[in-house]
């Protein structure tokens, strides 16, 4: 009687958790037809920042309330204000405060988010891209060691110079090991003083660093992967083949292609309002999973989110600010638009 009891207490409460959570919505779109191909979106929690152009180095503001546009500024070139990337990237961009961070080629450039130009300095270290932490700023870069490649996140000072490596992964490229794809996809961002880093790991890890590079945290959560299909290889071919750079390529680099047997836990992450936001491979043809978890790792909710995939490993760019997800969309009139969602 008492086992019988005890699940009928059960079966009522998840029926009221269920009526009174909360599902993921689009409230807000708008057409931004100045865009031609974004790359990136980040925010302040008071403007979103979009890299734009063949190489990202178009810089857009927009204000979060209205979604009005606010400055532009950047462009293609290697003159003061304008940029140049490595084959294969994009602009990089960080904001802190009222100054946007823009690391390009061989050059880091400051600015205020009217595009004033504050100051733009030359790159000691072919870096990929810079992040502000704390005193600090947090860099990636390539290493290869006796044949493998690895992916690195370094500390670097005020003025740029090294200071210690923080962690490293390896990357896709392992020589005669072959081009392994999708595996160990890593991603590091920072938000107030720590610094995230999702990739070493394909399961559902996440580490966490402190502002001098030391670990001071691991989140895991356990994640039951998805088994690579089809759809997944053929998108992964696709976006080589279409590559400006790599397409010409393609044959050689397909023979190289290794594909792993499931799909990493974690597609990408987000931190913003002390939640961290961690978007998985597991969609339907209307949302996607993602999980909320606190800064300790606890988890706080499994959302489905309405967010849509540009293909079947890759997320449209969106950006997470104050329970609003904000994401760039290509429409069937092939025109960028802004869709923005109540978490």
């Amino acid at each position: 009687m008492t086992s019988t009891r005890s699940l009928i207490i059960t079966y009522l409460a998840l029926i009221l958790f269920n009526s009174c959570s909360h599902k993921p919505t689009i409230i807000k779109t708008k057409v931004l037809a100045e865009l031609s191909n974004p790359h990136d979106i980040i925010t302040d929690n008071n403007h979103l920042i979009i890299s734009d152009g063949t190489e990202g180095t178009s810089i857009y503001f927009y204000t979060i309330d209205d979604l009005a546009l606010y400055s532009t500024f950047g462009g293609t070139g290697d003159t003061t204000c304008t940029f140049t990337v490595s084959s294969g990237h994009s602009v990089g961009m960080d904001i802190r405060d009222d100054t946007l961070l823009i690391t390009s080629h061989w050059k880091t450039s400051f600015f205020t988010k009217t595009g004033d130009l504050i100051a733009e300095h030359p790159i000691k270290n072919d870096t990929y891209s810079y992040k502000f932490l704390e005193d600090h700023y947090v860099g990636n870069d390539d290493l290869t060691v006796n044949d493998t490649m690895y992916y690195t996140f370094n500390l670097y000072n005020k003025q740029f110079d090294f200071i210690k490596e923080i962690t490293r992964t390896a990357g896709s490229n392992q020589g005669h090991n072959g081009l392994q794809v999708l595996v160990r996809e890593y991603q590091g961002l920072t938000y107030k003083k720590k610094f995230y880093f999702k990739g070493k790991s394909d399961d559902f890890v996440i580490e966490i660093y402190d502002s001098n590079g030391d670990n001071v945290d691991v989140v895991s959560l356990p994640y039951e992967r998805i088994p690579i299909k089809e759809l997944h290889k053929e998108y992964v071919y696709r976006m080589y083949k279409e590559h400006p750079l790599f397409g010409q390529f393609f044959d050689a680099i397909k023979e190289r292609i290794v594909f792993p047997e499931y799909l990493p836990a974690i597609h990408n992450i987000n931190v913003a309002n002390d939640v961290i936001y961690a978007l998985t491979y597991e969609s339907d043809s209307t949302s996607s999973v993602m999980y909320t978890l606190d800064l300790n790792g606890r988890l706080i909710e499994k959302l489905n989110v309405p967010l849509k995939w540009k293909g079947a490993t890759e997320a449209y760019p969106y950006t997470i600010s104050n329970g609003y997800l904000y994401q760039l969309i290509m429409t069937k009139s092939e025109r960028w638009e802004l869709e923005v969602i109540e978490l």
